[in-house]
Formats: structure tokens, C-alpha cells, sequence
């Protein structure tokens, strides 16, 4: 998972809207219900929920092609 910080330091140099959209469209970062790149998240240890990015856990198979 990804702050909005750290997916822009991430995404450095690229335009986010484009990117995180063809992230999602190839399966990376994985969108709520309602199609937002980020989802609402309660982590371990925390009161509220924060928006985060989520990324895939076969993210490295994903990047070789052995998916």
C-alpha cells in the first residue's frame, strides 16, 4: 500500500492520472467499488481509515510476465 505521497515519488516525472489509470488497467493498483484509484483503508494499529493506494501481491509475477 501507498500514500499519495509516496505514489507520486513513485510515479516521479509521469503524468499520475495517466499512470495510476494504466496501473489499474494492467492489474497493479487495484480501485474501490466506485472505480477510485486509491481505497479507503483502516491499517493495524490505527483509529481511522486513510486513502491508500493498493497494490497488487503478484506485482513482481506481473512485471516478469509469469502471471
Amino acid at each position: 500500500m501507498l500514500t499519495s505521497s509516496g505514489i507520486r515519488e513513485a510515479l516521479a516525472g509521469l503524468n499520475l492520472r495517466d499512470a495510476t489509470k494504466a496501473l489499474a488497467e494492467r492489474g497493479v493498483l487495484i480501485p474501490d467499488k466506485e472505480g477510485k484509484f486509491s481505497q479507503s483503508v483502516r491499517p493495524p494499529g490505527q483509529a481511522a481509515n486513510v486513502r491508500l493506494y493498493v497494490v497488487a501481491g503478484n506485482i513482481l509475477a506481473l512485471s516478469t510476465g509469469n502471471e
